[in-house]
């Protein structure tokens, strides 16, 4: 194990979103951490400057900051390490600064991006507003929730469903389902799904499940990561096939009875009453 894959063990992982960075007329596709943060894999970093992604790794080497490298799962749950829009700034400045002049001359983009990420950051600093910024919950696997449920289900559990409601654009209401508490009454541990090398996001591919989950934003500013009612159903599939899971029976057998929507739509009638 490098010293990259040690940092950070103990903590949690997260979970990336794509994202695109704009600064100055330059856009950059790059990842978003939970907390709205931009971060680059080496790649992402290298290419637009035309360098290897090893150049990445042995600039930080050199400047001894392997420690800000941070480890996260990327959207289809592959572990990568991921750097921030200031570490990428020092390896463009860095390359600014080294390159011959003959060099700059032909290809100027590591100044560009250089000039753009500092003043990208120095806004942020000085607390300006960015139009470049895309509000988080208009991207389409975000949702801001406008209402919760909470479904009993399965007699053989006291675990409830929590289901998210709200609205993209000018669709009609969305029903997400919560992604640990769905794991939770499945009997199935929370981390199933992102386990480093775990074959069954592949497996389930034939399924039908989508290749990222939904992030739900909250009124309390937590970000839960969640499921449409077709990937449940792709999961549950696959459990009752493949590992004779009941759970994931009665789960179809309840939904065949009664309608996740319906079901919502009843305790809403009630809390109005």
């Amino acid at each position: 194990m490098d010293s990259i894959s040690k940092h950070n063990l103990a903590q949690f992982i997260p979970l990336l979103r794509r994202a695109v960075w704009c600064s100055l007329n330059l856009k950059l596709n790059c990842y978003f951490l939970p907390d709205g943060s931009f971060v680059f894999t080496f790649r992402q970093i290298a290419n637009p400057v035309a360098q290897p992604s090893q150049s990445v790794r042995q600039f930080l080497e050199k400047t001894q900051t392997l420690n800000s490298v941070i480890s996260a799962y990327l959207p289809n749950h592959l572990l990568a390490n991921v750097c921030t829009l200031k570490t990428a700034a020092e390896y463009w400045k860095n390359l600014e600064l080294t390159q011959s002049e003959e060099t700059k001359k032909a290809n100027n983009t590591a100044r560009k991006l250089w000039l753009a990420a500092e003043q990208y950051l120095n806004s942020l600093a000085n607390d300006c507003n960015s139009s470049d910024l895309e509000a988080p919950s208009s991207a389409p696997n975000c949702l801001k929730v406008s209402n919760i449920f909470h479904l009993k289900l399965l007699g053989c559990t006291h675990t409830c469903l929590r289901v998210f409601t709200g609205k993209q654009g000018e669709q009609k209401a969305l029903y997400l389902i919560e992604v640990s508490s769905f794991l939770e009454l499945l009997g199935i541990e929370s981390d199933w799904l992102v386990r480093p090398l775990s074959p069954v996001r592949r497996f389930l591919q034939p399924y039908g499940l989508a290749r990222e989950q939904i992030i739900c934003y909250l009124d309390n500013g937590e970000e839960v990561l969640a499921f449409t009612l077709l990937d449940c159903l792709a999961i549950c599939e696959y459990l009752i096939i493949k590992k004779g899971n009941s759970r994931a029976a009665d789960f179809l057998i309840a939904l065949a009875q009664i309608p996740l929507e319906s079901r919502c739509q009843q305790i809403a009638r009630c809390s109005q009453d």
